[in-house]
C-alpha cells in the first residue's frame, strides 16, 4: 500500500512538472499569453517569468526630445572641440525616424600640439601660430534605420534597446560661416520605459574649413551621450 502511495505521489510530482515545463515552452514561444503565464506561475509560483519576446515601448508616430553632449576628435590636429545640443526623433515605425540635430560649441581649446606652435612662436617672437577655423556649431538632419533590437538583464528588471545607423547632411558653422556638411551614425538606443530613453555612439561628419593657408577637408569623429523623453 506504501508503495502505491508513493509512486502515485512520485507520478504526480512528475507530472505537475512536466505540465509547468510544457507551459512556459509554450508561453515562451508565443511571446507572451496571460492564460498560459497565469497557469506557469500557478503551478510554479517560485520561478520568476518576464515576457521579453516583443517590443514593449510603443515607436509609432512618436517625437523622441533628447538633450545631447558631445565630444569631439580628429579634424583639425590643433584643436578640440566640445559640443552640446538638443536632437528630436520622429518614430515613424520602431525601425525607422527622420531626426533633427543641433547643436553648438561651447568649447574650443587647442590641442597639446597647438600649444606648442604657440609657444614656439612666443619663444622665436614669430607669427607662425597654428591656423584653424573653429566650429561654432551645426544643423544636420539624419535618416535613421533600426536593424537589430535585444533586451537586457539589468538589475533583474528587463530594458530593451536598439543598435541603429544614420545618414544625413546639413550645415555646420565655422568661424569664417557656414559649409555644406555630410554626417553618419551608428549608435545604441537604451528604452527604459514608454517615455524615458538614452543613446550613446560615434558619429562622422565631413566638411571643409576655410583657414587663411587656404581649403581644408576636415573629417571629423565625435562620440555622443543624450537622454531622451518620449511624448
Amino acid at each position: 500500500m506504501k508503495a502505491i502511495l508513493l509512486v502515485t505521489l512520485l507520478l504526480t510530482s512528475f507530472t505537475k512538472a512536466a505540465l509547468s515545463s510544457e507551459i512556459l515552452k509554450d508561453f515562451d514561444s508565443l511571446g507572451g499569453n496571460s492564460d498560459l503565464y497565469k497557469k506557469a506561475k500557478a503551478l510554479s509560483p517560485e520561478l520568476r517569468t518576464q515576457v521579453i519576446q516583443n517590443r514593449v515601448v510603443n515607436r509609432r508616430m512618436r517625437l523622441e526630445i533628447a538633450p545631447t553632449f558631445t565630444t569631439y576628435w580628429g579634424g583639425n590636429p590643433y584643436i578640440s572641440s566640445k559640443s552640446a545640443g538638443m536632437e528630436l526623433a520622429f518614430h515613424i515605425t520602431p525601425r525607422w525616424s527622420v531626426d533633427l540635430a543641433y547643436s553648438f560649441a561651447f568649447q574650443n581649446n587647442l590641442t597639446d600640439e597647438g600649444l606648442y606652435f604657440v609657444a614656439r612662436a612666443e619663444q622665436n617672437n614669430t607669427s607662425d601660430v597654428p591656423d584653424v577655423d573653429a566650429p561654432k556649431g551645426s544643423i544636420l538632419g539624419f535618416l535613421t534605420y533600426y536593424p537589430f533590437y535585444g533586451k537586457l538583464n539589468m538589475f533583474d528588471n528587463i530594458v530593451h534597446f536598439d543598435i541603429y545607423t544614420s545618414l544625413g547632411a546639413g550645415t555646420t558653422e565655422l568661424a569664417t560661416g557656414n559649409q555644406a556638411t555630410v554626417g553618419a551614425n551608428f549608435g545604441m538606443g537604451i528604452w527604459w520605459s514608454q517615455h524615458l530613453s538614452t543613446r550613446f555612439g560615434y558619429r562622422f561628419q565631413n566638411y571643409e574649413a576655410q583657414p587663411k593657408t587656404g581649403p581644408q577637408d576636415i573629417n571629423m569623429s565625435s562620440a555622443f551621450l543624450s537622454m531622451g523623453y518620449l511624448l
